[in-house]
């Protein structure tokens, strides 16, 4: 398991991987409580990276037990 987060971008085998880090990934989910805009936010750092056009991203927000 690795250290940090990684955005998985499919793309042939293996999948290509971009590594955020831990400041990076919390930045951008405590920046919004909006989570459309919290995966708008995953997709442009994943293309930023060199990622495909065909990204996609689950984000659930998550509250109590």
């Amino acid at each position: 398991m690795a250290d940090k987060p990684i955005i998985s971008i499919p793309e042939g085998e293996p999948p290509a991987e971009l590594e955020i880090s831990d400041e990076e990934l919390g930045a951008i989910l405590g920046s919004t409580e909006d989570m459309d805009e919290v995966c708008r936010l995953l997709i442009e750092m994943a293309r930023a990276g060199g990622g495909p056009d065909n990204i996609t991203v689950v984000a659930g927000r998550f509250d109590g037990d």
